[in-house]
């Protein structure tokens, strides 16, 4: 005969093997509707924090065309990149409450120029809508008008239905250049 305890361990392994089915089951059917596709629409975009010893102007304004979806004019003129190198730090949030306050776990950062390299990526997303041609960017006016935002640009092939704000520092050797904010919605 099988004793209390004996009989508590089983019952015990039978109910965490059936809690492990439905969490696994449950991950298997949100992974299937959330990799269907999906649009994206940028509602809104602002650059704050701007260093004028490095950079003159930094202006982002995001327009949503129901045809179209979202396009961008970007206008960024720098004077000069300390150390030659610009490092990038994206943090993402999601509304709770309506209010942009909830961390997600994605947090990026590194070289922008190494980003850039992925075209899956925010650095990649950055360098082709302000228009710059050299990473790291040399002093200049980079401007680009009415860009085109894919619904595929810098987001993975299956992301969560929502609202999200992108706020990307970029800085180099500690020395902050400017910040962007970047509003976006999926759908």
């Amino acid at each position: 005969m099988i004793n209390r305890i004996e009989y508590l361990c089983i019952r015990i392994q039978y109910v965490l093997w059936i809690k492990m089915f439905l969490w696994l089951l449950t991950v298997c059917m949100l992974q299937s509707t959330v990799q269907a596709s999906y649009e994206v629409v940028f509602e809104d975009a602002e650059c704050f924090d701007i260093n004028e010893k490095y950079v003159k102007e930094c202006e982002i304004n995001v327009d949503y065309d129901s045809t179209y979806g979202s396009k961008m004019d970007a206008y960024l003129e720098i004077l000069e990149i300390p150390n030659n190198f610009i490092e990038v730090t994206v943090d993402t949030f999601t509304t709770q409450m309506g209010e942009y306050t909830l961390p997600m776990a994605l947090h990026l950062e590194g070289d922008l120029c190494k980003f850039a390299e992925d075209k899956n990526s925010i650095g990649y997303l950055f360098i082709k809508s302000i228009n710059i041609n050299t990473c790291p960017p040399q002093p200049g006016i980079y401007k680009q008008e009415r860009y085109v935002l894919d619904n595929m640009d810098a987001l993975p092939p299956s992301f969560p239905e929502g609202h999200y704000l992108l706020n990307a520092t970029l800085s180099s050797s500690d020395i902050i250049l400017f910040r962007i904010n970047l509003y976006v919605r999926v759908y």
